[in-house]
């Protein structure tokens, strides 16, 4: 609650707060008089008219709320796109004198499970697969720029035509953006749909056990398919994303009001400008 609460706002009574926590009231007073001890928060009393929350240090509350690291999923740090951005949290929730931890788990879908299991805290996705994947006990509780999560998605096309032959699109069906991004773009088209790990969309292309795929500009930025060309996708198809693929959305479990609280305080202008840097090569990337 504190964690959650704004400051010079009123904090409920003692018998408020015992109450609402199940707790008695001795209680609820010695946890208000350690956390005032141990600098974790400021209170001015005001007699009848209540005691207001002047300072907390998110820091000191969550170490005593989650006595545990922030842990932060982020997709494979195969970019410096997503290096960057996997720095630049690290970076600001650590100002907050909360330790992080990031992990790199392969596919949206793969995320949003280690978040329900609570394996991690928060699951940094594009704000496409957000939408599609969140369900009540999820939500999104900040969502950056344009170009913070992917710069652009494009087709990749073999440049060895294959004539009356079904055309055969890799998918990575972990991947939310992936395969609905290609549901769409050959949505009027006959094709065969090949489940390929995403890192390997290309090399399945290279090899002729695919014909195309949707990817990333950022991953190819990285390494330039041989025997490759690159379309951009459809415009009605780019109509109806509207730039959600290309928005980062940090995921929290809604009840999970702490993390909602730590996310909610970052300084989004900051962690594009410490992304920029690192996709620019102007600092090095460290999470």
């Amino acid at each position: 609650m504190l964690m959650a609460l704004p400051t010079d706002e009123r904090l409920p009574t003692v018998r408020e707060l015992a109450g609402s926590l199940g707790a008695s009231i001795g209680s609820v007073q010695a946890a208000l008089t350690r956390l005032e001890e141990a600098a974790a928060i400021a209170v001015e009393r005001h007699g009848r008219m209540g005691t207001f929350l002047r300072w907390r240090s998110l820091g000191h509350l969550w170490s005593v709320v989650e006595d545990l690291p922030m842990v932060v999923a982020f997709p494979l740090p195969t970019s410096r796109r997503i290096e960057g951005l996997a720095t630049a949290i690290r970076s600001e929730v650590l100002a907050s004198k909360i330790e992080t931890f990031s992990i790199f788990i392969r596919g949206s879908r793969k995320r949003m499970q280690a978040l329900r299991q609570g394996r991690c805290h928060v699951a940094a996705m594009s704000s496409f697969a957000a939408h599609e994947l969140c369900s009540a006990e999820e939500e999104i509780a900040v969502e950056l720029a344009e170009g913070t999560f992917v710069s652009k998605h494009v087709v990749l096309e073999s440049e060895v035509s294959s004539p009356g032959r079904l055309l055969r699109v890799a998918v990575d069906p972990s991947s939310v953006d992936q395969q609905k991004i290609s549901e769409m773009e050959f949505a009027k088209r006959p094709v065969q749909f090949v489940s390929v790990p995403y890192m390997q969309l290309s090399t399945f292309i290279e090899q002729g056990r695919a014909d195309c795929a949707v990817w990333s500009v950022d991953e190819m930025t990285e390494r330039r398919p041989a025997r490759i060309r690159d379309r951009p996708l459809s415009g009605s198809v780019l109509s109806r994303l509207a730039g959600a693929d290309l928005r980062t959305a940090l995921v929290v479990r809604s009840a999970d009001t702490s993390t909602k609280t730590v996310i909610g305080n970052l300084t989004l202008a900051m962690l594009q400008e410490i992304q920029a840097d690192v996709v620019a090569g102007r600092i090095v990337p460290e999470y």
